[in-house]
């Protein structure tokens, strides 16, 4: 019983840590799909679509499809920054994406949980999005 007990103590810490990542993986897989699914029907709709990030939050991370759904980031995953992310949506910054596909002002997402980070990237000439373990190339002050 007691060889089980420090087995099961030792591999904590590396469930702990599987853990975090599954869910920051989650969150910023989520993230890209409602990115994409606004981006999709701007296109289709021909109206602008706009996904509101609520960076400032701290006890209540979160980013809006607005008139559609808010999604709560997983308990642990924060927004590490954005950048840039110019566009503003009643004051937050926004990805606004037009009826061309376009975003506004294309931007990354830094989402952190622990010491893990994970990018979620969107072109402002395409609107293409994509998740990253590494930021945009473009950035200077890689990390």
């Amino acid at each position: 019983m007691a060889l089980l007990v420090i087995l099961i103590s030792l591999s904590f810490p590396r469930f702990s840590s599987a853990l975090t990542e599954v869910k920051l993986n989650s969150d910023a897989s989520t993230m890209a799909g409602v990115l994409r699914t606004a981006r999709t029907e701007a296109i289709t709709s021909g109206v602008s679509k706009q996904v509101v990030f609520y960076v400032d939050d701290s006890k209540n991370p979160r980013y809006l499809y607005v008139d559609k759904s808010t999604y709560k980031l997983s308990q642990g995953v924060k927004f590490s920054g954005i950048k840039p992310f110019n566009s503003r949506f009643k004051n937050q910054p926004a990805c606004i994406f037009l009826p061309s596909g376009r975003a506004v002002q294309g931007g990354t997402v830094i989402l952190k949980a622990e010491d893990k980070v994970k990018y979620v990237i969107v072109l402002n000439s395409t609107g293409r999005i994509r998740t990253s373990d590494t930021p945009p190339e473009s950035w200077e002050d890689r990390r």
